[in-house]
């Protein structure tokens, strides 16, 4: 962010890449302007906040602490980061030239002593951190239900019966299920295949009598015949032999 401050004439929108939202910012930008804030945290309540940055407000929506990933009983306060920034151009001169310098472990901090008015911004919007396969799974399984505002269940791609998608160039042999899984395209399921709560990207192939459980394959994967794959991740291009246990 430091590099592009030369660029930044006005309120500049950061947005972490491994989060998946249906937030409309616009309503937040005004309540943003309004306050004349420096910048403004997008926040989210969530029920388990050990694995987050946790945020406690003042009654007028002011930020008066962080706690980075807090131990039990450390604070009340559910509000986490969520990943989503509104700052001015003078909350990036803070950020010093030529080192490394992290938005929640060193400018938001300083921003809090340095007097600037720093907010938090709670929404009820869909958030999601799909920073884990299992979130990512989450993620693909809560586009298909629909549960995202901006894809409604009658705007979301076509179900199967076994709540899944399947793109158009897939191959499926005799006695292939697919239930609650993405399968992309130009994919090749054999004879005997059962896919569940899992994500099968672009030109994989899966050979007869497989089993794929709640797991990612990455893209052009081949999967060996009878293998059982269960809570794994595969990367682009992966080799399972035949007959292979993973999981």
């Amino acid at each position: 962010m430091r590099h592009i401050r030369s660029r930044v004439t006005g309120t500049l929108i950061v947005l972490n890449g491994d989060i998946l939202t249906d937030i409309d910012l616009r309503p937040v930008l005004q309540r943003h302007q309004r306050r004349r804030a420096a910048a403004t945290l997008v926040l989210v309540n969530v029920a388990d906040t050990r694995a987050y940055g946790v945020v406690e407000l003042d009654a007028g929506g002011r930020i008066r602490q962080f706690h980075e990933k807090p131990a039990p009983g450390v604070t009340t306060a559910t509000s986490i980061n969520a990943g989503i920034y509104l700052l001015e151009p003078e909350v990036l001169d803070l950020i010093p030239e030529g080192c490394e310098y992290s938005f929640e472990y060193d400018l938001f901090p300083r921003l809090l002593t340095s007097g600037l008015p720093l907010y938090g911004d709670i929404t009820d919007a869909y958030w999601l951190d799909i920073g884990t396969p299992e979130r990512y799974r989450q993620a693909n399984t809560d586009v298909l239900q629909g549960k995202l505002r901006r894809y409604p269940p009658e705007s979301s791609p076509a179900l199967t019966d076994g709540g899944s998608v399947i793109a158009p160039e897939v191959t499926l042999k005799g006695g292939v299920s697919v239930i609650r899984s993405v399968i992309g395209a130009n994919c090749y399921l054999e004879d005997g295949v059962h896919v569940v709560d899992s994500v099968v990207m672009a030109g994989s192939r899966i050979a007869e009598g497989a089993v794929v459980r709640s797991s990612v394959l990455g893209r052009g994967v081949h999967v060996g015949s009878n293998s059982i794959l269960h809570n794994v991740v595969l990367g682009d291009k992966s080799v399972v032999t035949d007959f292979s246990r993973l999981g």
